[in-house]
C-alpha cells in the first residue's frame, strides 16, 4: 500500500478518535444541549466501529505505535497522534510540539514519500493536503 494511503488511514482513525472523545465528554455534550443540538448514541458506536475496522488495515507495528501515541497524548493540549507539518521561511515544523523538522524529513513529508515522525514528540506528521 502506498505511503499516502497509510497516512489517510491514520488520519481517519485519529479523526474518529477525536469525535468519540468529544461525543463522550459530558462538558462537551452539555454545551451541545445548551445550543439545542443532540445526537443519537449510535453515532459513537459507528465511530468506534469505523475506527476498529481501520485499525485492522494497519500493519501491526504502525497500529501499535499509533495506539501508544494516542495513550501518551490523550490529555495533551493537542490530543492527536498524527499532526500536520507547517512551513515557515522554508523550514518545516511539527504542529504537535512546534519543533523544527530536519530538512530531509520535511522533504519526504511534503512529497508524501513515507510515514515520518517528529523527532521531538514522536507524533506521525503529514503535509496537507494528501494527494
Amino acid at each position: 500500500m502506498p505511503m499516502n494511503e497509510w497516512l489517510e488511514i491514520l488520519l481517519a482513525i485519529d479523526n474518529a478518535e477525536t469525535y468519540i472523545n468529544e461525543l463522550t465528554n459530558e462538558r462537551y455534550l452539555s454545551k451541545l444541549k445548551e445550543i439545542g443540538m443532540s445526537f443519537d448514541e449510535s453515532t459513537v458506536v459507528n465511530f468506534q466501529n469505523t475506527k476498529e475496522k481501520l485499525l485492522k488495515k494497519l500493519p501491526s507495528d504502525l497500529k501499535r505505535e499509533y495506539l501508544r501515541l494516542m495513550k501518551k497524548y490523550k490529555d495533551d493540549l493537542i490530543p492527536r497522534a498524527i499532526v500536520p507539518a507547517r512551513e515557515e521561511r522554508g523550514e518545516g515544523y511539527c504542529v504537535g510540539c512546534s519543533n523544527r523538522i530536519p530538512a530531509e524529513v520535511f522533504q519526504r513529508v511534503k512529497n508524501h514519500l513515507s510515514v515520518d515522525r517528529c523527532e521531538n514528540c514522536a507524533r506521525f506528521i503529514f503535509w496537507p493536503p494528501l494527494p
